[in-house]
C-alpha cells in the first residue's frame, strides 16, 4: 500500500484525526476471482483507528469512531470533493483511497501536529484545486444504472454483493468478481494510479477452481481474513459469489 496522509482537523468541542490510506488497484487474470484492492486499505483503515483509540484511552483520553458520513465530512473540512460516484475525490489520489477518521474528545491531539509534515498538518484546504469534471464516463460505465439518477444505492452491485440477493441478470453483471466493483473508478480520469497485480500469496489462492475447493472443504481462509478482515470473509456469501462467477466464466 502507499504511504497514508494525516488530517488534523478542530472538530466540536475535540478534534478529528484522519487517515488517508491510498492504494493501488489491482489486475487479475480470467481465471482468478476478483477482490477489490480497497478492502486491504480499508482494513488497514479500521485497524489503526482501533490502535489510535486503545492508545489514547491508556492515557485516559476518550477517543472513538464518530457516526457521521466519513466522505461527506472530508468534502465539508476541504479535504476533497464528491464525484458522481459519490465518492471522495482527493487531487492526489483520485478516488483510490481509504478513511480513517477518529474523534478525540477536548484538545489532546493538538500536541499530534508537531509531529506531522507541514503540508499535512495545515488545516486552510479550501484551495483545493481538483473537482469532478461531471465527465459521467462513471455513469455510463456502470452497468446497473445505479448513477443515472444520482447515487442509488438500491442499484450499486456492490449493495447486491452484500445481501447476496440478486437474479441470474444480475448475477451476469458481477463478472468474476466477488468483492466489490470497482468499474466507476476505472473510468475516472482523475484515477491515474496505475493497476498492479495482487499480493503473491493471494495468486494461486484466487484461482477459481481453487478458490471454490477451499470454500466447499471449509478449508483455510486465514490468509483472506488477515488482510481484508474476518468481518469480510463470511463462507456462505463467498460460496454464493464465487459459484456465481464460475458461472460467468463458462
Amino acid at each position: 500500500m502507499e504511504q497514508k496522509k494525516e488530517f488534523i482537523v478542530s472538530y466540536s468541542s475535540g478534534s478529528l484525526f484522519i487517515t488517508f490510506f491510498p492504494y493501488k488497484p489491482f489486475i487479475f487474470e480470467k481465471d482468478e476471482l476478483e477482490i477489490d484492492a480497497y478492502y486491504i486499505a480499508s482494513n488497514q483503515a479500521y485497524q489503526y483507528s482501533q490502535k489510535l483509540i486503545e492508545e489514547y484511552k491508556a492515557q485516559g483520553i476518550e477517543a472513538y469512531i464518530p457516526k457521521i458520513n466519513f466522505k461527506k465530512t472530508c468534502a465539508e473540512l476541504g479535504l476533497g470533493v464528491i464525484g458522481m460516484n459519490d465518492l471522495l475525490i482527493h487531487e492526489t489520489y483520485g478516488t483510490r483511497f481509504a478513511i480513517s477518521m477518529v474523534y478525540v474528545n477536548g484538545e489532546s491531539l493538538k500536541l499530534k501536529v508537531e509531529s506531522l509534515n507541514e503540508e499535512s498538518s495545515t488545516i486552510h484546504y479550501s484551495l483545493f484545486t481538483i473537482h469532478c469534471t461531471r465527465c459521467r464516463a462513471c455513469v455510463l460505465a456502470c452497468p446497473s444504472k445505479a448513477l443515472d439518477n444520482g447515487f442509488n444505492i438500491s442499484k450499486c452491485l456492490r449493495q447486491h454483493m452484500n445481501t447476496i440477493r440478486f437474479d441470474d441478470e444480475t448475477g451476469k453483471l458481477f463478472g468474476n468478481k466477488i468483492w466489490g466493483c470497482d468499474l466507476c473508478q476505472r473510468a475516472c480520469p482523475l484515477n491515474t494510479v496505475q493497476a498492479v497485480r495482487p499480493p503473491e500469496h493471494w495468486q494461486e489462492k484466487v484461482k477459481v477452481s481453487e478458490f471454490l475447493k477451499t470454500l466447499e472443504e471449509n478449508g483455510d481462509l486465514s490468509w483472506l481474513e488477515n488482510d481484508i478482515g474476518a468481518n469480510m470473509v463470511s463462507r456462505k456469501r463467498l460460496l454464493h459469489m464465487t459459484r456465481n462467477a464460475l458461472k460467468n466464466m463458462r
